[in-house]
């Protein structure tokens, strides 16, 4: 058989298409594998929270009450009680009153008047003066006392008004805290919580100054609605510049009622004031 030239001519050109085929037809790419990366996720430490109680702070009070109280000697106030052989004073005796008078507190002499009776079996004495107001209270045989107005920087309602005009008194409980100028002295009154020297919670009633932080009275506490005291009177009676306070104290038993008078002219070194005279009605 013979091949012609054209037929040679074909076969020759179908081979060249056939290659460019092959080298034209894209080859597929292997499909690749996506990897996937997970950044580093930042863990923070945090140390677990300790519970810390505070500390109540410690008040040294031991000893505290080894003086022995001379109550009713020097120092009365007016109204009525039951341990009558404590009231040794006697109608017509001449004692100092500390009065308001005119938007004033006046110290000025005074005639007193006791009188005795018996009522529900029980015998009582009536403490009152020949004037027409009563003092706040009552003082005889005391060192430095001036006739005429006394620097007062504070006056409470003591039992006895705010009883009768069915208003509040000025107790101080635990948050309790005023502050009093007296001779470019600033004082601090305030009450705090704390322990004694053998851990058991009390009540403190501390007097302060920018040197000096003097424990003036305490209480157990007992809980919530304890209070040490009720304020009646700051100032300065004894005319020696320094603060002095008059108080009443807070007492479990019903019926008893005790005040004191705390003067700086008998404060002992170290400290701002002195319970210097003591005032008790006898419980019931």
């Amino acid at each position: 058989m013979k091949i012609t030239k054209v037929k040679i001519s074909i076969f020759f050109t179908a081979f060249l298409i056939g290659i460019s085929v092959i080298y034209l037809i894209p080859k597929k790419e292997p499909k690749k594998q996506e990897v996937i990366t997970e950044e580093p996720v930042q863990v923070e430490l945090v140390a677990p929270e300790v519970e810390t109680k505070v500390q109540p702070k410690t008040f040294d009070v031991k000893d505290f009450w080894n003086d022995e109280e001379k109550f009713n000697r020097n120092f009365l106030e007016t109204g009525e009680v039951s341990n009558v052989d404590d009231i040794k004073a006697k109608s017509g005796e001449i004692w100092f009153g500390l009065f308001n008078e005119n938007g004033k507190n006046v110290l000025r002499p005074t005639r007193l008047k006791v009188k005795v009776y018996k009522s529900e079996g029980l015998d009582w004495k009536k403490v009152s003066v020949k004037d027409k107001n009563n003092p706040l209270f009552l003082l005889k045989n005391k060192k430095n006392l001036k006739i005429g107005e006394v620097n007062t920087l504070f006056r409470g309602r003591t039992w006895q008004e705010a009883r009768k005009d069915d208003a509040e008194m000025t107790t101080m409980k635990e948050g309790f805290n005023e502050k009093f100028n007296l001779s470019n002295t600033e004082y601090t009154l305030r009450v705090e919580k704390g322990v004694d020297n053998e851990q058991n919670q009390i009540l403190v009633l501390l007097l302060e100054t920018s040197t000096t932080s003097q424990i003036v009275y305490y209480i157990d506490y007992a809980g919530e609605g304890d209070y040490v005291g009720d304020l009646f009177w700051v100032g300065d009676i004894d005319h020696d510049g320094k603060l002095d306070l008059y108080m009443d104290f807070w007492n479990y038993e019903k019926g008893y009622y005790s005040s004191g008078l705390f003067l700086s002219s008998e404060a002992e070194k170290g400290n701002l004031v002195k319970k210097s005279e003591y005032f008790m009605l006898g419980g019931c």
